[in-house]
């Protein structure tokens, strides 16, 4: 069996790879992994002035090319220039014996990643099924707090450890996840300590799930004895965040300008983040500091903490009553309270407080509404930041994602349908609308809706993409060749031609992991259908109300008929965003009732003449 030798790999040097481990043909815990991990290893050792090295070690078996994407390649993110003696190599087995092609300078890449951090991105040479690859390095951090240590990944892994050398008792330790440990080494009087895990499954994600990060087996740490008081506090002091929004004087001016001729508080706020939003485009970095304003704006792109910092600065001189609040992304992870650490943000928003409201205000979007976070934000709480410390806060968002449809349309005999649809997009369905429209061009997003269909689009026409505080409106004249089928005297017409669920998401009879749909839902669409001169209506599909319990979401049908014309009304709302394990059957039985009611069918017959 393997586990001979996992037992070993505690100890592995690099290049050290078995005929053992090459000859291998399928995980011993999973027989249908396209890869496993053999070892993955950490040791972090910490120095008195503060900084520290942690060595990571990693060697993986391919079984098959389906791998070579996720486990040949590979991309580091780190601090700039902390990454050193970085080597790697691919292993195979040739006529018997093991051959070894090592990682050179050419296969490596670096490129910047925001201000102050780098990716490296290299790909394994000479990979082939039965591969064996491995790869170590090096980063020297410099401060105090240690990075979590994941033990679960999308393959199994047979060995996992992490050792930590050097002032262990600075630290509390929180293991994530459903999986124990193995083993937990503590050698006191070296001041080491290591903690294993082995044979671990592969962490497999569900549809529609919150930030896998949350779930997977993981180690974390924790200084003892830090408060969220103090960490509020020295960050607020920081040149690069309180130092922003207390002292650039120049920004008065700016503001003075930006606001000339505005009363209204609401008008200044939306008058700043138009300002910020023409003149600084964000560079796709998540970060909660800032460099100087001057700076930003004569380059004119800048961080997230760099434009957020300054909108609130800006918000500030204009008079509007500001605070900054710290949050973590939806891809970084959820904050946990009881675990004081400013590792656990990486972004930062402003909160403006009128008499009345409360506004959570972002500016690095163009495409949003200036009261409307991106999706990225909306990750349950944030933490205030100011002189007296910090407050949390829930970071909540009513902005629908939202789409109706208005259908006008007509069936020949030979079952083509053809007419106008109109669209309209609102909410997020909007702003996702406008980054696609410009991104692709006008031609191609027109061509986007009859992607994969029998659909020719005759005349289109696209209102408000340029204006985030509008719907966009969209109108087409359509002809529509698959959504009807003519059986002799018999029409079969599908009526629900958009917004239809083609399959269900949740097929699975369990789920492990809560739904997060991240925002209330909303459809609405309405069809008239004028039927061929000479036919009736044969047979309509039954009208229905589906609800979730408590009404957390609620799906609306009526079919009608009158004077030659079907009309048809499909609505769908789910208001609740989060739902848990327990709430699942309830919502696949929802799902399932109604994608079987989208699949009816309105039944047309030929008169006898």
């Amino acid at each position: 069996m393997y586990s001979r030798v996992t037992a070993q790999t505690n100890t592995a040097s690099f290049g050290s790879v078995t005929l053992e481990e090459l000859s291998l043909k399928v995980c011993s815990i999973d027989t249908t992994a396209d890869a496993v991990v053999l070892f993955d290893k950490g040791e972090l050792l910490q120095f008195n002035d503060g900084t520290a090295d942690l060595k990571i070690h990693i060697r993986i078996k391919l079984f098959r090319a389906s791998a070579y994407n996720d486990w040949g390649n590979v991309r580091i993110s780190a601090l700039r220039s902390s990454v050193s003696k970085l080597k790697g190599a691919t292993y195979y087995l040739e006529e018997g014996q093991i051959k070894k092609i090592e990682l050179s300078e050419d296969h490596i890449f670096k490129a910047k990643d925001g201000k102050h951090f780098e990716t490296i991105n290299f790909t394994f040479p000479n990979l082939k099924e039965g591969s064996v690859v491995e790869y170590s390095y090096i980063i020297r951090l410099k401060s105090w707090a240690i990075p979590p240590w994941g033990f679960q990944s999308s393959v199994p892994t047979l060995w996992s450890s992490f050792k930590l050398i050097g002032k262990v008792n600075r630290y509390q330790e929180e293991i994530r996840g459903s999986l124990g440990l193995n083993t937990k080494y503590s050698t006191e009087e070296e001041n080491t300590k290591t903690w294993v895990m082995t044979d671990i499954p592969a962490f497999k994600g569900e549809p529609l799930m919150p930030n896998g990060g949350i779930y997977k087996s993981a180690i974390r740490f924790w200084r003892r004895g830090l408060n969220w008081g103090t960490i509020c506090t020295d960050i607020y002091e920081s040149e690069s965040f309180g130092g922003i929004l207390e002292y650039p004087r120049f920004l008065k001016n700016t503001a003075a300008q930006i606001t000339s001729g505005i009363s209204e508080p609401v008008e200044k706020i939306k008058a700043i983040s138009k300002y910020v939003k023409s003149n600084i485009k964000w560079d796709g970095t998540k970060d909660f500091l800032s460099d100087l304003p001057m700076d930003v704006l004569n380059r004119k792109t800048g961080t997230a903490g760099d434009i957020n910092l300054i909108f609130g600065s800006l918000l500030k001189q204009a008079g509007i009553s500001v605070t900054m609040v710290l949050l973590s992304t939806r891809d970084h992870g959820l904050v946990f309270q009881q675990f004081p650490s400013s590792n656990q943000f990486d972004y930062v928003i402003c909160m403006a407080r009128l008499e009345n409201t409360t506004y959570l205000l972002d500016a690095t979007e163009r495409n949003l509404p200036f009261d409307v976070l991106p999706i990225r934000c909306l990750n349950y709480d944030g933490l205030s930041v100011d002189k007296q410390g910090g407050e949390w806060i829930k970071i909540n968002s009513t902005t629908k994602v939202k789409k109706t449809v208005n259908a006008s349309l007509a069936v020949t005999e030979a079952g083509v349908i053809s007419g106008t649809l109109k669209i309209s997009k609102d909410g997020y369905d909007a702003f996702l609308a406008r980054e696609s429209y410009q991104e692709s061009g006008p031609e191609e997003y027109k061509k986007k809706l009859a992607s994969g269909k029998s659909w020719v689009i005759e005349k289109s026409e696209i209102e408000n993409y340029e204006d985030p505080n509008k719907a966009i409106k969209e109108e087409y004249v359509v002809q529509i060749n698959d959504e009807a089928t003519a059986s002799g005297d018999i029409l079969y017409v599908n009526p629900i031609l958009l917004l239809k669920e083609e399959s269900n998401p949740f097929a699975a009879q369990t789920r492990e992991y809560p739904i997060d749909f991240v925002s209330p839902l909303e459809r609405a669409y309405v069809l008239t259908l004028q039927i061929p001169e000479g036919y009736v209506v044969e047979e309509l599909p039954q009208s229905r109300v589906i609800k979730l319990p408590n009404n957390d979401g609620r799906a609306f049908f009526n079919f009608s008929t009158a004077n030659s014309k079907v009309f048809v009304t499909y609505n769908l709302l789910l208001s609740k965003t989060l739902f848990f394990k327990e709430e699942y059957p309830a919502l696949k039985e929802f799902y399932a009732h109604l994608i079987s009611k989208m699949s009816d069918q309105i039944v047309l017959r030929k008169k006898n003449k």
